[in-house]
């Protein structure tokens, strides 16, 4: 018995410790990417992007995101970054993609961390 809880317990703080884990990239990574041309998708609602996005991204829903991407681009190549409000959906958004032969997407997590460690100009 106090074997199982052991494992169960091993088991419940590797899942939270994976799920802290919501970008693919770091946050001046993220910025220094974009700076070099990199496609940044803010794939939240219409809504949430109205409230705030980043300089430059374009607003592609993550539930449409495989049936709009050929409007930004064709390239399957191309340096991608995905972003929301917390990085689940722009998990799902990167599946996707990968899914349709997209090879470089990066999950970039949320908005709100990446406001907070843009650069200074």
């Amino acid at each position: 018995m106090k074997t199982v809880v052991v494992i169960l317990l091993i088991v419940i703080v590797v899942s939270i410790v994976l799920a802290r884990k919501k970008s693919d990239v770091s946050c001046n990574d993220f910025w220094k990417k974009r700076a070099d041309g990199a496609f940044v998708i803010d794939v939240r609602s219409a809504q949430e992007y109205a409230s705030g996005h980043v300089d430059d991204a374009r607003n592609i829903p993550h539930d449409i995101i495989g049936a709009k991407i050929d409007s930004l681009t064709s390239n399957k190549t191309a340096q991608i970054l995905l972003y929301c409000r917390s990085g689940n959906r722009s998990g799902a958004a990167k599946q996707t993609l990968v899914g349709l032969g997209y090879s470089n997407v990066v999950n970039a997590g949320g908005y709100d961390a990446l406001v907070a460690c843009k650069p200074a100009k």
